[in-house]
């Protein structure tokens, strides 16, 4: 069967609502929280040497942001699978795709529905490389040690940091000498979270342009 063409349909009528959605969450939510979170954290640092109070204050502001990285990664899965449903529903029977087939789909089979319904991969667009390594992390994260931590490290080392909080035998004894894919070692920072919010609008942006084309500058959504 041809590839198909990009025809705009229902499916498209909410791009810049999940586009403001997630500018939403970056300014109500990621902004106040790392702003707080930088306040909480102990002013030596990570990698000295904490008193027990400080480490605790280190270690907790880190997992935050590791949950604020998971909180993005399943907005924007939310809404790409609104997408996918309402596309499903419209294309899905001139190429085989149902909804019982969508509805156990997996982020690799949702891409691959993608392309198979709208005509081009979600890997064409610039802004997909990023929340694919979203959601890689946030797999990661998800699930805990093993294949999923394995993978993410291997594809995305620069999310993983040896420079934990410590405070000598105290942090030793909870985490010890643990191999630098472990979870624990999951480290995402301010700048980080900002760029994924950032890629996420302009995903969705793209996605708005495609279905209809707008001179630069007329997207009503929340800037990126």
């Amino acid at each position: 069967m041809d590839q198909p063409t990009w025809r705009g349909s229902l499916a498209d009528m909410l791009f810049e609502e999940f586009a403001s959605s997630t500018g939403t969450f970056r300014d109500l939510v990621v902004s106040p929280a790392c702003e707080a979170l930088s306040a909480h954290e102990p002013a030596e640092g990570i990698g000295t040497v904490l008193d027990l109070d400080d480490y605790k204050r280190a270690q907790s502001a880190r997992e935050a942001r590791k949950a604020l990285a998971l909180a993005m990664a399943g907005l924007w899965e939310s809404h790409f699978r609104e997408h996918m449903w309402k596309s499903v529903a419209i294309f899905g029977k001139d190429h085989d795709v149902t909804l019982a087939r969508f509805d156990k789909a997996r982020i690799p089979d949702l891409e691959d529905m993608f392309c198979k319904l709208r005509g081009f991969a979600l890997t064409t667009l610039a802004p997909y490389q990023t929340i694919a390594e979203l959601l890689e992390i946030a797999n990661a994260a998800r699930h805990g040690n093993g294949r999923s931590s394995e993978a993410a490290f291997r594809a995305y080392p620069q999310y993983f940091s040896e420079s934990r909080p410590h405070a000598g035998w105290y942090s030793y004894f909870l985490h010890g000498a643990t191999p630098l894919e472990d979870v624990r070692h999951i480290d995402v920072s301010d700048d980080q979270l900002f760029r994924f919010a950032h890629e996420i609008i302009a995903f969705w942006v793209a996605l708005r342009e495609k279905t209809r084309p707008m001179p630069s500058g007329s997207f009503s959504g929340p800037s990126v």
